[in-house]
């Protein structure tokens, strides 16, 4: 049976990842990527980047590491705004019912 989970001892020994986690070399190389083709152009960002699909690339750039994200803890109000929503919605994924 294969394990197509975190890698092989080859992966480590040759130094690539071609799933899983994203390693600083290759956050580097998609940060250079998206300069050179924007946030829009992510089959060809992918295809510079071996073993990174265009969602993964996608995902990895809006998700981690573009620059708008706000890492700031919730304000106050916002935390108070989120509890109400919570209150009047629930937790349920899905706002319409």
């Amino acid at each position: 049976m294969e394990d197509f989970g975190a890698g092989s001892s080859d992966d480590a020994k040759s130094g690539t990842c071609p799933r899983g986690h994203w390693r600083p070399a290759e956050d580097e190389k998609l940060w250079q990527l998206v300069d050179q083709y924007g946030a829009q152009n992510w089959n060809s960002i992918a295809e510079k980047l071996q073993g990174r699909s265009w969602k993964s690339c996608r995902l990895r750039w809006f998700n981690q590491l573009d620059p708008r994200i706000n890492r700031q803890p919730f304000t106050e109000e916002e935390e108070e705004r989120l509890l109400a929503a919570h209150h009047i919605h629930g937790r349920s994924g899905s706002i319409l019912r």
